[in-house]
Parts: C-alpha cells; structure tokens; sequence
C-alpha cells in the first residue's frame, strides 16, 4: 500500500514539475522511485552502472554463442536478440504469445498466437478491413493529417483469421512451386502473423492497386512520411531493410504495426530497429523483475548511507560532571567570590566615567540658561 501510495504522489508531481520529469533524471533518493513511472530511468541508470536489466542468468550460455557467432553485434543487442529466440532457427523452438491481448505483443517465427484466438474490438476501416478499436483510431488520426498534407492512404489488408493465414500461406508455398524455405522469407505460417492479432495494416498510396504495386511503395512521398511521423500515432516500420537475419522477412514497405504512441516513440527516439530488439531489451519476462531486485538493492544502499550519517543523539544523564582537569582546556567555573570582585569594579568603572560625564552636561546646561 505504501508503494502505490508512492507512486502516485511521484505521478502527480509529474503534473507540476512537468520540465524536470521530462528531462529523465532520476531523483537521488531511491525512495521515491517507482517500477511504472522510472521504468526506462531506472534502465538507463542499471547501464550506466554496467547493469544489463534485460540479461537473463538462464541465458547467459547462450549470449556467448550467439555472440561469438556474430561477434560485431553489440553485446546489449545480443542479449535483446537472444532474449527472443532469433539464435533459434525458424519455427523450431515455438512459444506461445503471453498475453494475445497485448498491444505490445510480440508474433513472429519463434511465437505464436492459439488457433482459436481473435481480438474482441475489431471495427471496420478502409475497405471494410478490420483492426482492433485502438489501432482504428490512430489510423483514422494519422490518415487524416496525412490527407491535410496533400498525401493520400488507405488500408488494403489488416486483421485476418487463423485459417485465413492458412489459406494465404499454402498460396505462397504454390507460388514457389512448393518450396516452404522460399515462402517463408515472404508469408508467414498461421498462427505466426501479425495480421492475426488485428495490429498490423498493409498499406497503399491508392485503392484498387494491384499486389505488384506493394514493393512500389517504398518510393513514394507517404513511405518517407510514415517513417518520420508514424511513430506519433503508434505505428512503426515492422519489417525494414537489412534485418531479416532477425524478423525472418524481407523487407516490407507497406506493412505497419501499431504498438501504442509510447513505445513507439520511444523507439523512434533510440533509432532502434527492428521490434525484436525492442521486445528483447525492455518487454521480455524476467527484465521487470530485474528493475525491481535493482530498486530494492538501492533503496537499502541508500537507507544504510543515511543512517550512517545521522549523528549520534546526545545523552541524557543525571550524575554530577567531574571537575576539570588541571591541565584541562575547558575553562573553570569562576567562584564566587571573585564573581562578587568582578561586579565591584564594574560599579566602579560606571562611577568613575559617569560622574564626570554628568557633572559636565549640568555646567553646559547651566551655561546656556544665563
């Protein structure tokens, strides 16, 4: 109780120091940090420190192969990487999606989505496709600031069924002549698309293009529009060029994934590519935890601290202080006798320059009067 109580206060100074929260530093005190709202501070924090908060001990064998196979990936990205299962060949190894209903969900060729699953809030967009309700409306906002600036979009596919992926996928297979290995770099299996989750839209600059014009759209004004400002409506680049070796695609210019404004800023910001590496680093199990063991450990560095620098409490005693020593600094108190001397001559001193003093004033006055 006290943490969440914690947490809001820290969330409503956010509302007034506004200037200082947005700069990303963290407060000195530990105490006031919370998992929420310091979640990327308290990250960059652990790094600065030589922390990785999303390495994983049961992954630690792993990171050493998977980076002295690739020996010119940063070590922080091999963790991300690995923390996903890219070390893994393509649907060896796969795991369900945590949480389908996650906008941050991760599916691909190492996680999939069940047989049975589709999201509840579909609603219909362009051309009577179908996306979750979220996702509906940041296209519908970002279509319409795209058409305010003379660029025109539309939504040629978005949310498709398990089955429906099926039928797509065993096209793909039939068009290269039956050669799995070769449809995989295009079309995912079921269960394995983004499509399915109803967070992905395929794109176009017109209606009614065909298929062949997909690829096309890399060299249009709305495919350099999307790349700059996407991310402010929540979507990002899925599938961008050079990084097949870990999304399992080559690249696709009309395919979009929203995943909230949040983290998709956030990855616009870092210029980190590709959602793998995102997920690995910050939304993986386990990296949550990590943050939480690095709070509590420096909540109790910090008590430990001040408590050492309190400084001990006088004490509270009754017995008579011992006389001073001969040779002591501390000065002795006056007896009283010489106490007594000390006020004579005071009187003395006073006597001595006043009567003087007033006898002069009374000649002046007296002066002045004849």
């Amino acid at each position: 109780m006290v943490k969440q109580v914690i947490c809001v206060l820290f969330a409503a100074s956010l509302l007034i120091f506004l200037p200082v929260a947005a700069s990303g530093n963290l407060s000195d005190n530990p105490e006031t940090w919370c998992e929420d709202e310091n979640f990327y501070e308290i990250i960059a924090a652990m790094e600065a420190a030589g922390i990785y908060a999303h390495f994983l001990e049961e992954n630690s064998q792993r990171y050493e192969d998977y980076h002295a196979e690739y020996p010119d990936i940063a070590f922080d990205r091999v963790i991300a990487f690995v923390n996903v299962n890219v070390d893994k060949e393509n649907y060896s190894d796969i795991q369900p999606v945590p949480d389908p209903e996650k906008i941050t969900l991760l599916v691909n060729k190492q996680f999939s989505l069940p047989v049975d699953w589709s999201p509840s809030d579909l609603v219909s967009i362009d051309n009577d496709v179908n996306v979750r309700e979220e996702v509906a409306f940041y296209f519908e906002l970002m279509k319409t600031t795209m058409s305010e600036e003379g660029l025109s979009i539309y939504a040629i596919n978005a949310y498709r069924s398990y089955s429906a992926q099926k039928d797509v996928y065993d096209r793909g297979v039939e068009r290269w002549f039956g050669a799995p290995d070769i449809a995989d770099q295009q079309y995912a299996r079921a269960g394995h698309s983004e499509h399915q989750a109803g967070l992905a839209i395929d794109v176009l600059q017109s209606q009614g293009l065909p298929s062949m014009w997909d690829a096309a759209f890399e060299e249009t004004s709305q495919y350099e529009w999307l790349k700059e400002n996407a991310h402010r409506y929540g979507f990002i680049f899925r599938y961008p060029r050079g990084y097949s070796q870990y999304t399992g695609y080559n690249i696709e210019p009309w395919h979009w994934r929203y995943i909230g404004v949040e983290a998709a800023t956030r990855m616009y910001e870092m210029n980190m590519m590709p959602f793998e590496e995102y997920y690995g680093r910050f939304l993986v199990p386990g990296v949550l935890e990590n943050v939480r063991a690095y709070i509590q450990e420096q909540q109790e560095l910090f008590r430990a601290t001040q408590a050492e620098a309190e400084p001990e409490p006088p004490r509270v005693t009754t017995e008579t202080p011992p006389p001073a020593a001969p040779n002591s600094d501390v000065e002795p108190e006056p007896a009283a006798a010489d106490r007594t001397l000390s006020r004579i001559l005071i009187i003395m001193g006073i006597l001595v320059v006043g009567i003087p003093a007033v006898i002069i004033i009374t000649k002046v006055i007296n002066k002045r009067k004849a």
